[in-house]
């Protein structure tokens, strides 16, 4: 199973996502987060990270040329897309992209078959919430075959059971291992291992 661990801003989140084994760790590159993180802050941190972890940049519906500039600067390995961008936006970027399309009341905020060859990630109406989306009221047949990530409300608690209900490609948690509203390198591991489980 793989893991992205998400809204990383402290070195010692980092590292520990890092030495526990995370495949993936997010930066947010959206003003409005409160994981937002500035350009050079993520240039100093992106250095740490071996070449066996990606790096993905969250963004929001951002302005194309800036979200290339920022890409090819870290540099990232993966752009996350996280707002209402269409297929030919995607189509711009030369990077591995992951799709996330919001669950709402049970629907998809856009159509995963509009986003073909792309991964996935299926996350609640407000990322970063620690809020789930309803796992039974939603109809997963269509994306069968498809790779994809599960996110919202994950935590160490949940995510084996997320993983036995999905099966999906990987999972992703940001709040889920904070305290107080700041990484908690206990939780990071924790969510690891049972993740691993």
């Amino acid at each position: 199973m793989k893991v992205k661990i998400c809204g990383i801003t402290a070195k010692t989140a980092l590292e520990t996502a890092i030495e526990a084994g995370a495949d993936f760790v997010g930066f947010v590159f959206f003003e409005k987060s409160k994981r937002n993180i500035s350009i050079e802050k993520a240039k100093v941190l992106a250095k740490i990270v071996p070449k066996t972890v990606k790096k993905v940049g969250v963004f929001v519906n951002e302005n194309i040329e800036n979200l290339l500039k920022i890409a090819n600067e870290i540099p990232l390995d993966i752009v996350q897309l996280h707002g209402n961008e269409t297929w030919q936006y995607c189509e711009k970027i030369p990077f591995e992209i992951i799709k996330a399309i919001k669950v709402i009341d049970g629907k998809f905020s856009q159509n995963p078959d509009d986003f073909p060859n792309i991964t996935l990630m299926f996350d609640a109406q407000i990322s970063g919430s620690g809020e789930k989306f309803d796992w039974n009221a939603t109809d997963f047949s269509k994306i069968k075959g498809r790779k994809f990530f599960i996110a919202g409300g994950l935590n160490p608690e949940n995510v084996k059971e997320a993983i036995e209900y999905f099966s999906p490609f990987a999972v992703d948690v940001s709040s889920g291992v904070e305290t107080n509203g700041q990484k908690d390198n206990d939780k990071i591991r924790e969510f690891l291992k049972n993740a691993r489980v």
